[in-house]
């Protein structure tokens, strides 16, 4: 049995013990034991990956993606060898940032030969729309045909909790676009907190999307629930290429084939060559995207139609050719018909996104259908057919060729006062479809984005 005193003394020896041993510890862990950093090179602690990810701010390659480009770079104009060049981004990631992206523009000319490179930096915000525009490249000789742009090195992406700023941007106008364009809005800073400086790039496209033009300008000493007036100014007009309607088109022209179309002129009688050639022209006239579809009329309208509802002109245009006068037999005009045809095939295609017409041309009054007693009935009819048309958001163009038509009646039967032309001759037809071509097509108005990008005034 071990005595009180061996009892003693060992415990003391223990306690002594673990006293050597803690401090040891508490030395090595002090002196020589490196706890883990995000800047050792290593993978340790709770990182996902070697000094990323985890604990660390940085994040690792894998945890984000980069950059996102809206379309490739596009080159402007400004003035005469003169240009700018725009880059525009999307950056996917939700808590990522960037505080100095390295990047790189070229402009190119013909073979792509480097006319100019210049390199720059840029802070990313985390997920949202960003723009580079690198201005007063000089090119006084050489056109450039293109730019390319590309990242420096790999981008290291920063995790970003913090949060965004409120920016609201109103009140865009775009004035004097065919001169010297301006863009005028007011920015407002709905954050709690002052920002520094605040870069802000307007891109201008047109009704095809295109992109026609961008400038930029910062504002500093945003100051919290303060509105900034902000202006963009262009030296020359924005060159656009195509012409875009807000909607496409249905469009049915109703063709006057009755007796009377015929060109007396000519043995034997012929249709009106002038008719066909002007039809022709305003297919010619619409958009890609625009249908047609032709119903000549004389006793009826065609059934079925000449030409069905389709994006194919130039078979439109042959079926126009082929409309014909039936000489042999009394060809009367029965516009009620024609409107009542046209009502059925558009009625079989309604689409809310599409804009709906119908053209009529005709040399002269309704004949049928008749009624006893009532002489004025085949004007009624065609009335009451264009009602119902008009009732369905159709708009109707009339067109009255030569000198025996009634305006008050076409008038009457078109959807206003402006969609009523007369046609002396039918060597004014080809005009007059080609202002209705213009009037059903209403242009887009450019679209205006303000891009804001908080910086600190560096640069970058």
């Amino acid at each position: 049995m071990i005595s009180w005193a061996v009892r003693r003394k060992f415990l003391v020896i223990s306690i002594v013990v673990l006293v050597i041993l803690a401090g040891a510890y508490g030395g090595y862990a002090i002196f020589l034991k490196k706890p883990p950093t995000c800047f050792n090179g290593k993978q340790d602690g709770i990182e996902s990956g070697v000094d990323c990810g985890g604990s660390c701010a940085r994040l690792c390659t894998s945890e984000v993606k980069n950059p996102i480009m809206r379309w490739d770079p596009r080159v402007f104009k400004v003035s005469e060898g003169n240009y700018s060049v725009l880059v525009y981004f999307e950056n996917p990631n939700a808590n990522a940032s960037m505080a100095k992206a390295p990047y790189t523009i070229r402009l190119l000319g013909p073979k792509n030969a480097i006319i100019e490179e210049r390199k720059g930096y840029i802070s990313i915000p985390k997920h949202d729309t960003f723009a580079i525009l690198e201005t007063n490249f000089s090119s006084p000789k050489i056109v450039p045909t293109k730019a390319d742009f590309s990242w420096d090195g790999n981008l290291e992406w920063t995790r970003d909790d913090s949060q965004a700023p409120s920016l609201s941007i109103d009140n865009k106008s775009l004035t004097n676009a065919d001169t010297k364009p301006r863009i005028d809005a007011v920015v407002s800073n709905k954050s709690l907190t002052d920002i520094p400086a605040l870069e802000l790039i307007a891109i201008v496209t047109d009704g095809a999307g295109n992109a026609v033009g961008a400038s930029k300008t910062i504002i500093k000493d945003v100051v919290h629930g303060g509105i900034f007036p902000i202006t963009f100014t262009w030296p020359t007009a924005f060159v656009t290429t195509k012409t875009v309607c807000e909607s496409p088109v249905d469009t049915v022209l109703l063709l006057d084939r009755s007796g009377s179309m015929a060109d007396v002129s000519k043995n034997p009688p012929q249709p009106l060559t002038d008719v066909k050639m002007a039809a022709e022209d305003f297919l010619a006239n619409l958009q890609t995207e625009d249908k047609v579809a032709v119903i000549s009329f004389a006793n009826t309208g065609s059934d079925p139609a000449d030409f069905p509802l389709s994006l194919d002109k130039n078979s439109g245009k042959s079926a126009i050719d082929g409309i014909s006068i039936d000489t042999k037999t009394g060809q009367n005009t029965n516009i009620a018909d024609a409107f009542a045809k046209a009502r059925s095939v558009l009625e079989s295609t309604v689409d809310p996104n599409r804009k709906q017409v119908v053209v009529l041309l005709t040399d002269g009054v309704p004949t049928v259908p008749t009624k006893s007693g009532i002489p004025e009935f085949p004007q009624i009819s065609a009335q009451d057919e264009s009602r119902k048309l008009r009732d369905e958001n159709v708009s109707i163009f009339t067109i009255g060729l030569g000198d025996k038509i009634d305006s008050q009646f076409l008038k009457s039967i078109s959807s206003n006062k402006d969609s009523y032309f007369e046609a002396p001759t039918g060597a004014t037809l080809q005009s007059i479809y080609r202002s209705i071509a213009t009037q059903i097509c209403v242009k887009k108005p450019a679209q205006i984005d303000i891009i804001p990008r908080v910086t600190e005034n560096t640069g970058i």
